[in-house]
């Protein structure tokens, strides 16, 4: 399987390692669509602030330490572009990559089947993209291991978040929360339980309809005229 499949897994694994080092972490998981099916894959992970403060954790001190090399360098031969991040509630750092197709490149955990990813078609009148997936997050502390007290309650504080940004408005879906103009989907993720991610997103191609609609009136308006010509050459 292509490393690249194994995305969301990779960024779920490190958020483990930060969560169990410090006890708490938010994650921010994007991906951006092109109307081709291409898009950009983007994930934030950090410190959330409060947290510092409540454990007296300075962070300018965290600043000068290297507590995310580890981290940074394995998502760098993810392929990643790694910068650093901060806004009022994290402190961390941002990963991104460009991809040419996503159903090729994106599926929600390492085992997924087909049927878990992204899918895009494009035809001729139409193009759609859709998901329909059981993020599975309930063993994140190790495969196989089952989870104790505490590691569940540590787990819990985890923040999560999976966003997806289309080219165009969904239909049917279970995001948390839609933006307005319905091209925006997110979803509140829960560490230690099956994640269900639903969405439908179509859009008829009505240029090339409208193409095919000349066409149609084009060929109709001269059968008329060639049936005219001969009509009126037979009368005379």
């Amino acid at each position: 399987m292509k490393k690249a499949v194994k995305s969301f897994v990779f960024v779920m694994m490190l958020a483990v390692v930060m969560l169990l080092l410090t006890g708490c972490a938010n994650i921010n998981y994007e991906i951006k669509l092109e109307k081709d099916g291409s898009g950009e894959i983007s994930y934030i992970m950090g410190y959330d602030k409060n947290f510092l403060n409540s454990m007296q954790v300075s962070l300018e001190d965290l600043k000068g330490s290297n507590s995310f090399d580890d981290m940074k360098e394995e998502a760098s031969k993810e392929g990643y572009t790694i910068e650093e991040y901060e806004d009022n509630t994290t402190y961390g750092f941002k990963g991104y990559k460009h991809v040419e197709n996503i159903q090729n490149e994106f599926k929600v955990m390492e085992d997924s089947t087909e049927e878990d990813a992204i899918r895009f078609e494009k035809s001729f009148f139409k193009t759609s993209f859709s998901q329909k997936a059981s993020l599975d997050l309930a063993d994140l502390s190790g495969e196989g291991q089952a989870q104790d007290a505490l590691t569940s309650a540590v787990m819990g504080q985890m923040k999560i978040s999976y966003k997806l940004v289309l080219p165009f408005a969904a239909g049917e879906n279970n995001a948390s929360n839609v933006s307005e103009d319905g091209k925006t989907l997110e979803w509140t993720l829960k560490a230690g339980q099956v994640n269900e991610i639903n969405f439908v997103a179509e859009q008829t191609n009505l240029i090339n309809i409208a193409i095919i609609a000349g066409a149609v009136i084009l060929v109709l308006v001269l059968i008329l005229v060639i049936a005219s010509r001969g009509k009126n050459k037979k009368n005379s």
